[in-house]
């Protein structure tokens, strides 16, 4: 898969916010999934889970809120960084709902 994951983006900018350490930590506290599950995804050619970026949306939500309510300008700033991700995180997940319910047709 040539295609960089959105979900390693989104680890990258965390990371670089310092709010994780590494790609092992942001799997394991921003995902809830193992320190791997990252290059299980590269090594397969997998898209992450629901479930994993609906965990990711909340947790980067939950924070973006948090630095926001600081009125100093690098919390605010991180703040708004958040929740850009929140929404690149919210989108992948929308984009994977629906490919997956198009993919049916009701009776």
């Amino acid at each position: 898969m040539t295609e960089k994951l959105i979900i390693e983006n989104i680890c990258n900018l965390v990371i670089a916010e310092g709010l994780a350490e590494n790609e092992q930590d942001f799997c394991e506290r921003w995902l809830c999934k193992g320190e791997g599950y990252m290059r299980t995804l590269r090594f397969r050619g997998l898209q992450p889970s629901a479930d994993a970026l609906a965990v990711c949306a909340n947790k980067l939500g939950f924070y973006a809120d948090a630095f926001l309510a600081s009125d100093r300008p690098y919390s605010v700033h991180t703040g708004r960084n958040l929740q850009a991700l929140q929404r690149l995180c919210e989108d992948e997940l929308r984009k994977a709902a629906q490919s997956k319910w198009q993919g049916h047709s009701i009776h």
